[in-house]
């Protein structure tokens, strides 16, 4: 509602004021419109300023900007007396910057190192100010402090593994490193991922150390329990990070920070482990960072859905025996969202031709759902059996050791699960098309691009449906936000060129639906609908739009 009341507003700056430091907007009468457009938000509900602990306060002051809108906000700051400033875009929710620390000239001591940032929305300009605490972080948390998830499998018999060995938090806190039974075992295939309370630093050498518990310290070779391990900043998105054998170091690689370690038994179940006949896997004692907190962790640049990277491309020829015309041979046309028209913009592979494309997380198997969305364009959506353009899918974590990914081949748009694989970071598509069933300029399999199915997102990075394009156009995009949620969130559809009925549905991880409403939605129109799941508990769920033709499901989380 339009607050057209000066005195209210100067009110709410007086409590922010008092409450986060000085709020001001700057112009009364733009900040009136401000917090209409911006859902009643007070201004000290845009941007808040506060002061945090730094490993060297006498080096750096840290400071946090929260974002408590859904949008970016473009702020800058400077430091009062003094010629420091800079800037930066807070992201919905927790953003960090640092300032070198100012020291009285006379007295030798530091300052209040009093800070200020500035920000507009809406042509209204605000600013808040906080001095430094100068707190130093403890250093106390280079253990692992919280269990997020733990999937125990079986033992190498087939049996439960012993209680005494499946409480998760025994890999929290300091490894005792000895032979008592202090550590928790992850079963023969099991997983489990551990939260740091402070970001780990990507510092020189190996970053993070597992340590395992095998009691007599047997070698690898005669007792080879082993993990798969992968870092992450959000606890969705991970990287890779390699394999070790019992005790392991690990580099973050690309990551310069990470937050959470998730480990994944792979030791092999059909050896023989020596001195007991029936094996649990891989014991974790603790896990712990090498190189201190990470004081700045400035969120990574990768990206997340969606394939990144060429990796090689071979292209076969057309039908005709001639090489592909080069704008339909351009191989990073395959990267990105997809776009789903007839435009030139994916690559042909050729008949028999290949391509390979990295993605910069790794994608796990989603049990309860396909994997990836594949995507290809054929001009006028014919149907499969008139257009049999076909392409078979590898999967690789490494790039290097390849698993076929579906039964059968995928005759133009398909859907793949990445089940026989677990996890990987590669897909390699090679044309199967069937030469004698097209024309002479035929060019094989065209990829218009490759989407993780359940890809987690924030409220920055609203989770997208791609279309289906081998089906008349009738809903051609649907936004999901916020997500992670708390009460409700929206799904905003955005219809194509025809009328349509869409349901929407909501079932928990048991697969048990919680929500369920079917809307009438008109051609060419925005609809922003509402979910409520306020009584529903914390957790997982899946909400699928379905349509008389699609159907396309996202992962949300409640928060």
């Amino acid at each position: 509602m339009k607050n057209n009341n000066p005195f209210k507003i100067s009110a709410l700056a007086l409590f922010a004021a008092l409450s986060f430091g000085s709020v001001q907007a700057t112009n009364a009468k733009e900040s009136n419109s401000v917090v209409s457009s911006v859902n009643d938000l007070t201004p000290n509900q845009f941007l808040q300023l506060t002061s945090m602990c730094s490993n060297d306060p006498a080096t750096t002051r840290r400071w946090r900007v929260r974002n408590h809108t859904t949008n970016p906000i473009a702020y800058t700051y400077s430091v009062y007396g003094t010629s420091v400033a800079g800037g930066g875009v807070a992201s919905p929710g927790d953003n960090f910057f640092e300032t070198p620390t100012q020291f009285n000239s006379t007295t030798g001591l530091p300052t209040p190192n009093t800070t200020k940032i500035f920000w507009s929305v809406d042509g209204a300009n605000y600013e808040t100010v906080k001095a430094s605490g100068g707190a130093t972080c403890e250093q106390t948390s280079c253990y692992a402090s919280e269990v997020v998830s733990f999937n125990q499998k079986k033992q190498n018999d087939g049996s439960t593994v012993s209680t005494g060995r499946s409480n998760p938090t025994k890999a929290l806190g300091a490894p005792q490193n000895n032979d008592t039974e202090n550590f928790v075992s992850l079963g023969f295939g099991g997983d489990i991922t551990l939260k740091f309370a402070n970001p780990i630093k990507n510092g020189a050498g190996n970053d993070v150390r597992v340590t395992e518990s095998t009691f007599g310290n047997t070698s690898c070779a005669r007792y080879p329990e082993t993990i798969r391990a992968f870092a992450s900043q959000d606890g969705c998105h991970f990287v890779w990070i390699g394999d070790g054998c019992q005790d392991t170091d690990f580099d973050l690689g690309s990551l310069a920070w990470a937050q959470y370690i998730k480990l994944v038994d792979i030791s092999p179940i059909d050896r023989t482990y020596q001195g007991t006949p029936v094996a649990d896997a891989y014991d974790v004692d603790g896990v712990e960072c090498l190189n201190g907190s990470e004081s700045n962790p400035v969120p990574s640049a990768l990206v997340s859905g969606t394939a990144t990277q060429v990796i090689s491309y071979m292209p076969g020829l057309r039908k005709n025996g001639t090489a592909i015309t080069p704008a339909r041979a351009i191989p990073t046309n395959a990267l990105g969202l997809p776009q789903g028209t007839n435009a030139v913009n994916f690559v042909a592979l050729g008949f028999g031709g290949s391509l390979v494309v990295k993605f910069d997380y790794v994608i796990f198997d989603n049990a309860a759902t396909n994997d990836i969305s594949l995507v290809e364009t054929s001009y006028g959506n014919p149907s499969c059996a008139s257009y049999s353009e076909k392409v078979m899918v590898e999967g690789s974590l490494d790039g290097i050791n390849w698993i076929m990914l579906t039964n059968e081949d995928i005759c133009q748009d398909g859907e793949i699960d990445i089940n026989n694989a677990g996890v990987i970071q590669y897909i390699r598509l090679t044309d199967r098309s069937a030469s004698s069933k097209f024309s002479g300029t035929a060019d094989g399999y065209d990829v218009d691009g490759l989407v993780v199915i359940n890809e987690c997102s924030t409220n920055a990075t609203p989770a997208r449906f791609s279309d289906n394009t081998t089906t008349a156009n009738e809903v051609a995009s649907a936004e999901v936000f916020p997500n992670p949620f708390n009460e409700s969130t929206n799904v905003e559809i955005t219809t194509g060129d025809q009328d349509n009925s869409v349901t929407i549905r909501v079932v928990n991880f048991l697969g048990q639906q919680v929500y369920v409403e079917t809307l009438n939605v008109a051609s060419s129109s925005v609809v922003r609908h509402n979910v409520a799941m306020n009584e529903l508990s914390k957790g997982v769920y899946f909400l699928t739009v379905e349509t008389n033709t699609t159907k396309e499901t996202v992962k949300l989380v409640k928060n």
